[in-house]
């Protein structure tokens, strides 16, 4: 009796790559899935840095807020309230990649309420979540040292 033998490399390696493909998309379409049931990122939005500066004749004191998010993609609107006043701040509309932005806002205080104290203050942010929904967040500003006395100075 003899063996026939038959070249059917070329047969075999297309299979093997049909059944590497098939398992590559169902790794990749259980990981999908996986990731669809996992819960959202919590949203958290931190004052990480605060700054402010202010030129003789100026009217204002420009504040700096550097923010840390987690769980937050973008930002509609931003608004301080410390010294008596209410102020609008400008920002880019995005997170960056490691969730930092800084709000700038130009802050004129009501000098006639500094006689009492400032006390803190509050940044509110009108924001998207991870999931696009919209979001009202409050972060708290306080108003101790450097921007205590730039405000102060303001209204002298």
């Amino acid at each position: 009796m003899a063996d026939e033998l038959v070249d059917d490399a070329a047969e075999r390696s297309r299979r093997l790559g049909a059944l590497a493909v098939g398992l590559l998309v169902l790794v990749l379409g259980g990981g999908a899935a996986l990731r669809s049931t996992l819960p959202p990122p919590p949203l958290a939005v931190d004052l990480a840095d605060l700054s402010g500066s202010t030129l003789a004749g100026d009217s204002f004191v420009r504040v700096n807020l550097s923010l840390r998010a987690s769980g937050a993609r973008d930002v509609g609107d931003a608004r301080l309230t410390m010294a008596g006043a209410t102020s609008r701040g400008q920002h880019p509309s995005r997170f960056d990649g490691d969730g930092r932005m800084t709000v700038q806002v130009d802050l004129t205080p009501a000098c006639a309420r500094l006689a009492d104290g400032i006390g803190p203050g509050r940044l509110d942010l009108s924001l998207h979540d991870a999931q696009g929904r919209a979001r009202q967040v409050r972060v708290a500003v306080p108003a101790e040292g450097s921007l205590d006395r730039l405000l102060r100075y303001r209204c002298r």
